[in-house]
């Protein structure tokens, strides 16, 4: 992945948490619903940084309703944003022992062929 692909960035301890502090809460919610709304998952140049990529006069998407939002926004402005950085971002690289990565229960994904997860490399496969 390029170095500006979010979950590089967010993965380095202190860096999500300079960008998100920038803003107000209710802005860093915003903005994550709208970078997880395109096609493409979010990669910021070298001289940016994840939230410089939404442009502020941008709209949520039409399924997000201002309730929802509202309660979101509530929700992370009492827990913060430290735990949603540590799972799964910075334990990606945690081994955990497990050595045949299989769900055996009866298991159902349902993924949209737009789904902006299915454009990093090998996902698809």
């Amino acid at each position: 992945m390029p170095e500006g692909f979010y979950c590089n960035r967010w993965q380095e301890p202190g860096r999500a948490e300079a960008d998100f502090g920038r803003f107000d809460v209710k802005t860093v919610v915003r903005n994550i619903y709208i970078l997880f709304s395109g096609t493409q998952p979010p990669t910021a140049r070298e001289d940016q940084e994840i939230m410089d990529l939404v442009e502020p006069s941008t709209t949520l998407p039409p399924w997000f309703w201002e309730e929802d939002f509202i309660v979101y926004a509530s929700l992370y402005e009492k827990s913060g944003f430290r735990y949603p950085l540590q799972v799964p971002y910075r334990t990606l690289g945690v081994d955990c022992g497990i050595t045949d990565p299989k769900v055996v229960a009866p298991t159902l994904l349902i993924m949209g062929e737009k789904d902006s997860a299915l454009s990093i490399p090998g996902l698809a496969d």
